[in-house]
């Protein structure tokens, strides 16, 4: 028996509020006070504008003198011209560089997916033309973070069949169908699904660059995978002889243990950099650039959720949920007390901002354009 399960984003969206929650904020800009000019304060205000000197109209009739000093002059200012055009090229080509790692905005592609049923046949569509297949039952579609390509779940009688969709090129990603779709990257294809073997369940993750590969066997009872969405970096969980959750880290086909603590892995940033977990009910962060230190972050006792996370993965926006103390409590009237906060990952100090009661999250409608933010200094909140 194969199972359906929704995919789990590495970014948790913003669970429901139910009518026993403290209502939203309306929209708030979030400007800290700050010493440093480079935290997250002072960035509504426009930065000065610097014009070029007018330049001055050449007089008709004016001879051009071939001398030496106008020879040095006019070198001078050609010199000075190239450096310009390097440094325009060197910026586009840094500007590239960002783009590529994590140094600017995730923005949507011009791409469009959708699904439709006629005639008991279901049929996907990318950007207006039908995919040429014929699939074997319901199908689901899963977009990455920036429409560039879409994974096809094809929920047949014998398992799921799973596939990429780039363009209208449908790639599939095992010869064989899934017992269960777990879940998948979101910026490059990665896959972490489930397969029956011979001796049980076997927990597999797919990248294109390295095809197939096995993470844990059943009898680990392995649990809590996240994958980043470069899809090179897996973290999940596996039972040890002691009945202890134990957080496990699959790299560069290297297995290896994540901490010593018995956290659970709540999510990852873009890149592998950054891991969120939970332990006791706080909220930790794991810096995998540096040796995986692990440092607690204030204000997260009662962890809810993380309900958005920037491009590099060092800022999040995270909830608490605090219940009632009793019973009694409750049937007096009291709700749950739920605040969110804005965290940014320092070297020398970490920052936590309350953003008021409630699920907080970045305004959409302010930026449409952009599916996931470089930094979320100056970004309204509701």
């Amino acid at each position: 028996m194969f199972f359906k399960r929704e995919m789990r984003p590495q970014t948790v969206g913003a669970p429901t509020p139910s009518s026993k929650i403290s209502k939203m904020n309306p929209s708030v800009m979030f400007n800290a006070a700050n010493d440093a000019p480079s935290d997250f304060g002072s960035f509504d205000s426009e930065p000065e504008r610097t014009y070029a000197p007018a330049r001055k109209a050449q007089r008709s009739g004016a001879k051009f003198t071939k001398n030496l000093k106008n020879n040095k002059k006019a070198l001078i200012i050609m010199a000075v011209a190239a450096v310009a055009v390097l440094a325009i090229i060197a910026g586009v080509v840094i500007a590239a560089f960002a783009g590529l790692f994590g140094g600017g905005d995730i923005k949507y592609q011009n791409n469009a997916y959708l699904t439709y049923e006629s005639q008991d046949k279901h049929y996907v569509v990318a950007n207006g033309k039908v995919v040429d297949h014929e699939f074997k039952g319901a199908v689901e579609l899963i977009p990455s973070i920036d429409n560039e390509f879409a994974y096809v779940l094809d929920y047949g009688d014998e398992g799921i069949y799973m596939y990429i969709l780039e363009g209208t090129k449908l790639t599939s990603i095992s010869a064989t169908p899934a017992e269960e779709f777990i879940t998948a990257s979101r910026l490059e294809p990665g896959v972490i699904f489930t397969e029956e073997g011979k001796n049980g369940i076997k927990y597999m993750c797919y990248n294109p660059k390295i095809g197939i590969e096995e993470l844990a066997k059943e009898k680990e009872d392995p649990a809590d995978f996240l994958i980043s969405d470069d899809a090179k970096t897996v973290v999940y969980t596996i039972e040890n002889n002691d009945g202890v959750r134990v957080p496990q880290i699959y790299e560069n086909g290297i297995h290896d243990k994540l901490a010593n603590k018995s956290c659970k892995p709540v999510a990852i940033s873009c890149y592998g950099d950054y891991v969120y977990a939970e332990f006791e009910g706080k909220l930790y962060v794991i810096d995998l650039k540096n040796n995986n230190k692990v440092s607690p972050i204030s204000n997260s006792d009662n962890f809810s959720a993380v309900l958005e996370m920037n491009v590099k993965g060092d800022e999040i926006i995270f909830s608490t949920a605090k219940a009632p103390e009793s019973l009694t409590d409750a049937l007096d009237g009291e709700f749950i007390e739920v605040r969110s906060y804005i965290y940014r990952h320092k070297e020398k100090k970490d920052q936590v901002v309350s953003l008021g009661s409630g699920f907080v999250t970045t305004a959409a409608d302010a930026t449409p354009e952009i599916a996931r933010h470089k930094t979320f200094a100056g970004k309204y909140f509701e």
